[in-house]
């Protein structure tokens, strides 16, 4: 299991909505994905999960850390390495 920058002393809202959660992927895990590639991958899959806060999609710090440890996959000890 991979394990989160801890560089950051932000405190993250318990409920994030889209440019906050941008922010929160790049600053934790270095992903950069803008607000509206976040946007599209909601409307097509292969986004953070989320619930809506009546018209606003919202995601939790839980439900961006399991998405960015899903895209970086397992750490491997070289580039041949395909398990």
């Amino acid at each position: 299991m991979l394990q989160a920058s801890t560089g950051s002393s932000r405190r993250w809202s318990k409920r994030m909505r889209t440019k906050e959660l941008s922010e929160y992927l790049f600053e934790v895990w270095g992903i950069q994905l803008r607000s509206a590639t976040l946007h599209k991958r909601r409307c097509h899959g292969g986004g953070v999960p989320f619930q809506m806060d009546g018209r606003f999609p919202t995601s939790t710090p839980a439900q961006a850390d399991a998405f960015a440890e899903a895209r970086l996959g397992p750490e491997r000890l070289s580039t041949s390495d395909t398990s």
